[in-house]
């Protein structure tokens, strides 16, 4: 059961959304051969998709091991004296080049901050920056480092697909030169954005940013093209939730996340180096929903799971997988 007020998607615009979790650079024309409409009628579903605040927009996955940054997960616990005040920091974050996803919860965690970070050092130096900023608003932090990260397609879009491996990994960074960041920069920008505006913008031939661009693809510099969905417009409850694991071995920990990779209301999967073990997302229908997970999850590994911190995702504020200061750096070298 959803929650009250929740916008229901028409089927047509349900497939389109499906077909651009699947691959959200796809053309209009192709989606439209794939959902049985035209290529106005697709753009015109999509338009107004974005007009309901459905579609927020659209995220180039990028993995950050593969360009030499390592991404921190930084959680942090606030107090502020004012909404204002609070926006302004939202704000700083949102404007920061090494902030990636940045979203707000309800829990004992206020936010938390992806950080993205040539190395240890260099975190050190951003989150320092953070918290100076934050000052007396700052009551608590603590960050995790992912070891490997699992993402699913929606599968409330269709519930036939379910992930098939790692996005994320730590791993060796792949050799980059300026060119591949000017179009990693734009199609981090505009995942949508064609490759004659490439061309354009990067005074890169044509034929040169298309055979870049699947490079890219290839390496696995860029996992994915993914819709931006707003699933509380939908009347979806979406749960980060903290897992602290006990006698766990390497066979019991793959049968939990395989467990979850199949679940029908996971929807994103990390290993973590850290305070918790591992962290996965829920998309839940409200009510007793997300209860009756955690109790079922219980039930199939009872001697496993020791501890849980659930966190209710109430706004994303940014999404992107580039660290923008990776431009001035190339330039200074």
């Amino acid at each position: 059961m959803l929650i009250k007020n929740a916008i229901r998607l028409q089927e047509k615009d349900r497939k389109i959304l499906h077909e651009l979790d699947i691959d959200a650079r796809q053309s209009y024309a192709d989606i439209g051969r794939k959902v049985g409409l035209t290529i106005p009628a697709v753009k015109s579903r999509i338009e107004h998709l974005k007009e309901k605040g459905i579609l927020a927009g659209f995220l180039t996955v990028i993995n950050t091991e593969k360009i030499g940054y390592t991404f921190f997960n930084t959680y942090l616990k606030t107090n502020f004296n004012s909404w204002d005040e609070e926006q302004d920091f939202i704000n700083y974050l949102k404007d920061h080049p090494n902030i990636g996803w940045f979203a707000s919860f309800s829990g004992v965690w206020s936010m938390k901050a992806g950080i993205m970070a040539r190395d240890r050092q260099h975190f050190n130096v951003i989150s320092r920056d953070i918290f100076t900023r934050l000052g007396k608003n700052l009551l608590d932090r603590t960050s995790t480092q992912p070891l490997a990260a699992y993402v699913c397609k929606h599968k409330f879009l269709d519930d036939s697909k379910i992930m098939d491996g790692g996005f994320y990994h730590i791993t060796t960074p792949v050799e980059l030169d300026r060119q591949d960041l000017k179009i990693l920069s734009l199609v981090d920008e505009d995942p949508r954005i064609s490759l004659l505006d490439i061309s354009k913008r990067t005074g890169i031939a044509h034929t040169v940013v298309q055979y870049r661009l699947k490079r890219l693809v290839q390496s696995g510099v860029i996992q994915e093209f993914r819709p931006i969905i707003d699933l509380q417009k939908l009347g979806y409850q979406w749960y980060h939730v903290q897992f602290r694991c006990q006698n766990v071995c390497e066979a019991d920990k793959k049968r939990f996340i395989s467990y979850l990779k199949v679940h029908p209301k996971v929807f994103y999967i990390i290993g973590l180096i850290g305070a918790c073990n591992l962290v996965a997302e829920f998309l839940t229908d409200g009510g007793d929903d997300f209860q009756n997970i955690i109790k079922e999850l219980k039930q199939e590994f009872p001697d496993m799971i020791h501890s849980y911190e659930p966190l209710l995702i109430t706004k994303e504020h940014k999404h992107s997988y580039f660290p923008r200061d990776i431009l001035q750096n190339e330039k200074d070298n």
